[in-house]
């Protein structure tokens, strides 16, 4: 086997083909097969005006896309922001306060700094405020300093050994900042691989490849906004059937006055020639929740009654590919999601069951996405505090090598989605171990929008009790109210200290859970409460469980005793 490793438009790109040493001729067809990163989303200007059209602020938009795990490294980051400092200091006249202040994080210097020269001035003939020029000198000096990072980081992934082990798949890749490892790709990733380069997919996906066809033709900013409109559904209680709500948001996006009409009949016309649509929405549907089987193997079983210890190379790897894997399954439920837009006026033949699972699978990969997406701080604490001393001791003895001790700044920025991995205890060689964590998530097994399954609730919970209230909230935003999620909030209001919030939320569920169960909620109830207001939630509580309530005194006693 022979391999070869070339950088191409700042990114690696290794080539292999078998080779015969015994039999080489020059007249023979060698064979190719290349391998390249996953796809990322490349902060060009294309695609910072299609972020700008989701909501929120300009600011949050474009620290969430940069500060976002795996895009770019953290001295890339550091050095695109001294370069960006140094170039506006150089400008004339005073120096901005923001430049010369020392800040606690990059991420407060980044926010601080780009755009601190833009400031809002007046048109000297009218006096009015100049609010138009100020917001397009604001978003010209973050580009900017986008696009500062993104040279930088063109150099930082530039390619620089190559190791091959005795299998095709023992392949690691060294750039000066990364780590690359060859893993088979599942079928997911394939589709959408095939779907992006315009290549032909399977028959089985005819469905998808219209769907993905339409996505190209009603172009990015509707399909941004189709994006934004389901997130929003999402985010309510559904209180309508799922055929009213995409004939509602079709006609609020006037979604086919934005196709002409010859595009229109085009894809009548491919629809009209699958067979079973229904049939073909549920094999895309099984696509992005699916999972490849794996054969167990005798290694498997030992490893369930001795886990080995998980690696952080191993933990790292999972990360990254259920990060790519996840990707490209948003992307096709979205296609999916604009495809009945496009037959809103349809669905009412339709099978309720499956317009209802669409919405639940695309919630459970929003979920997951926005887990891949979001960066956190290490809450792990070093045990043994000596360490560290040893550590600098040793970093001051070798200063005459020129060893800098700098370098432990610039850890890779971990994903909320890099510390759950971190939490299973899966093995399995790539996608096996992807494809298991994804299944015992659970998120992708629900059925309809207006119900919560115990894998998402425990997922919330899960993220709360890793030491992320802020995070658990936005996640338990996605899911209904329901009597488990209202739980789960309390706790989560707690960790806040907000224990008037969450003896309120417990009051209107302490009957939800049985007997034993309310004796409980009426126990951490009293726990919660200030002593003012216990007695009325006591008598709240009264018509409820009257065991509860004597459990409770009963409790009372014996804590006072």
């Amino acid at each position: 086997m022979l391999c070869v490793l070339w950088e191409r438009q700042g990114c690696s790109l290794m080539e292999r083909t078998p080779l015969a040493l015994g039999n080489l001729n020059a007249s023979d067809n060698t064979t190719w097969a290349t391998s390249s990163h996953g796809e990322e989303a490349d902060l060009t200007p294309v695609y910072l005006e299609e972020l700008l059209r989701s909501p929120g602020s300009l600011t949050e938009k474009f620290m969430e896309a940069i500060l976002r795990p795996g895009l770019f490294s953290p001295l890339t980051i550091r050095t695109a922001l001294e370069q960006y400092i140094d170039a506006c200091l150089s400008l004339p006249g005073p120096p901005a306060p923001e430049l010369t202040t020392s800040y606690a994080t990059v991420a407060e210097g980044i926010a601080a700094v780009v755009g601190c020269t833009v400031s809002l001035v007046r048109n000297p003939h009218t006096g009015a405020m100049q609010h138009d020029r100020y917001w397009s000198a604001l978003k010209r000096d973050w580009e900017g300093f986008i696009t500062r990072c993104r040279e930088v980081e063109r150099s930082a992934r530039w390619p620089l050994a190559l190791c091959v082990g005795q299998n095709s798949e023992g392949v690691v890749v060294v750039e000066r900042e990364r780590i690359n490892s060859l893993a088979k790709e599942d079928l997911p990733i394939a589709i959408h691989r095939h779907l992006s380069d315009s290549l032909a997919v399977d028959t089985h996906f005819a469905v998808l490849d219209i769907a993905w066809t339409l996505c190209d033709k009603i172009g990015p900013e509707l399909l941004r906004n189709v994006e934004t409109r389901v997130v929003d559904v999402l985010h309510q209680e559904i209180a309508f059937s799922i055929v009213d709500i995409l004939s509602d948001q079709a006609q609020r996006l006037d979604f086919k006055d934005c196709l002409d009409d010859a595009t229109q009949n085009w894809i009548i016309s491919r629809l009209q020639d699958v067979e079973d649509l229904d049939k073909d929405i549920r094999i895309t549907l099984d696509l992005v929740a699916g999972f490849d089987p794996q054969v167990k193997r005798e290694e498997d079983e030992v490893e369930l009654l001795l886990p080995p210890t998980r690696s952080e190379w191993r933990v790292a790897l999972s990360a990254a590919y259920v990060s790519t894997s996840v990707h490209a399954r948003y992307d096709i439920c979205i296609a999916l999601m604009a495809l009945l837009l496009f037959l809103a006026d349809d669905l009412r033949e339709w099978d309720q069951s499956l317009l209802e699972e669409v919405f639940s699978v695309f919630r459970g990969l929003a979920m997951l996405r926005s887990a891949a997406r979001q960066p956190v701080a290490d809450h792990a604490q070093d045990p043994n505090p000596s360490d560290d001393t040893g550590t600098d001791d040793m970093i001051a003895r070798m200063s005459n090598m020129q060893v800098s001790r700098n370098h432990s700044r610039f850890a890779p920025t971990s994903s909320l989605l890099h510390c759950l991995i971190a939490q299973s205890t899966e093995c399995n060689e790539l996608p096996g171990s992807a494809h298991q964590f994804l299944d015992t998530t659970g998120l992708l097994q629900s059925t309809s929008p207006a119900h919560a399954t115990l894998f998402e609730v425990q997922f919330c919970d899960g993220i709360r009790n890793l030491g992320y209230p802020d995070i658990a909230r936005d996640m338990l935003a996605w899911l209904p109210r329901t009597p488990g999620v209202v739980f789960v909030t309390a706790q989560l209001y707690i960790s806040l200290g907000r224990a008037d919030d969450a003896a309120s939320v417990l009051e209107k569920v302490a009957a939800s859970f049985g007997m034993l169960q309310s004796s409980i909620v009426c126990h951490f109830l009293y726990l919660i409460s200030q002593a003012p207001t216990v007695a009325y939630r006591l008598r709240t509580l009264r018509h409820y469980h009257p065991f509860c309530l004597q459990k409770l005194y009963m409790t009372q006693i014996s804590r006072s005793i």
